[in-house]
């Protein structure tokens, strides 16, 4: 395993999705730091998605373990749904570059790792409401993946 970061500039709104009851905004949950706490589904579910559609042979979802809690700001948006029905919503503001970490398997590289992202940022998208509505795209500004710990103690 080996240490990973990367950042995106969010080119659409991240929606918040949480479990309030009718008429109540959204709002993500949040760490004793008041970091926003992402959920594991929602980076399994994009990365599977990107790595069919990158046609990437020999790695799977579950070579990426994600740090869930990342520092962004928020504002509140009001979601339009139906004809004439409203719904805020804590949200990432386009524009909003945010940093993530991860640790990941030795098979994954800086390339790859990058080519995943950008099919997931342009195709996909990080959102609790997904891709289907076109929530949560982004570009990706930086990759970075470190050496293989196991290459260091080889040494």
């Amino acid at each position: 395993m080996k240490d990973a970061r990367f950042e995106l500039e969010f080119t659409s709104h991240v929606l918040a999705n949480s479990t309030n009851a009718q008429g109540q905004k959204d709002y993500f949950q949040r760490d004793g730091d008041n970091n926003l706490i992402f959920q594991q589904s929602w980076f399994y579910a994009a990365f599977t998605k990107a790595i069919e559609l990158s046609r990437i042979k020999g790695i799977k979802a579950n070579d990426i373990s994600m740090d869930l809690t990342v520092k962004a700001a928020t504002q509140l948006y009001n979601r339009k749904y139906g004809d004439d029905n409203y719904r805020e919503h804590e949200a990432i503001m386009p524009g909003t570059v945010v940093t993530f970490n991860a640790m990941v398997s030795d098979i994954i590289t800086e390339s790859t790792l990058r080519v995943l992202l950008e099919k997931m940022g342009t195709y996909i998208g990080l959102s609790p409401y997904g891709h289907n509505l076109g929530f949560g795209h982004f570009r990706v500004k930086s990759v970075t993946v470190a050496p293989s710990d196991a290459a260091e103690l080889v040494r």
